[in-house]
């Protein structure tokens, strides 16, 4: 984990397995960026997994960029359970591709292309080799007063 000063006195965290052992990498990751920053699940990855993340928070805001070599990650109900998320999820696909499936909508999204997910619902989502997206995590309350047609799917492109 590296701690930088931004502007403005916020901090911006950064973790990577680069300096993991190979063989320990994808447990690296699991607990401490799928289990405790994101509330997620994840499947195993191919044999050389690879990432790092970069997190600011900006009051009730919570921005990152991650890039990876491919893996999955599942939000169940039982995560859900665990750590309730009243926000969405913005992604922004940088590089790659990303296909996810939430309440039976599937949506697949490549570079430049904006999605918008509902977080109190399971999914599932398959981030590609190489894959490099910005995510922005925003309160339902300050998105629902803006958009509130994004209530009526659990997913958008």
């Amino acid at each position: 984990m590296r701690v930088i000063c931004a502007p403005g006195g916020t901090e911006m965290v950064s973790w990577s397995t680069d300096t993991i052992n190979e063989r320990e990498r994808f447990s690296y990751w699991r607990e401490m960026i799928c289990n405790t920053l994101l509330s997620i699940s994840r499947e195993a990855p191919p044999e050389r997994f690879s990432a790092r993340i970069t997190v600011r928070n900006s009051g009730p805001l919570r921005f990152a960029t991650c890039e990876s070599t491919s893996y999955e990650i599942i939000r169940t109900r039982r995560d859900i359970a665990r750590a309730p998320a009243d926000h969405y999820t913005i992604y922004l696909q940088l590089r790659g591709l990303t296909a996810m499936e939430q309440s039976g909508e599937s949506v697949s999204f490549g570079r430049n292309d904006i999605v918008i997910s509902d977080c109190r619902r399971p999914f599932r989502a398959m981030l590609s080799n190489d894959g490099c997206r910005a995510v922005a995590i925003v309160p339902r309350a300050m998105v629902n007063s803006r958009a509130p047609w994004l209530r009526q799917r659990p997913v958008y492109k």
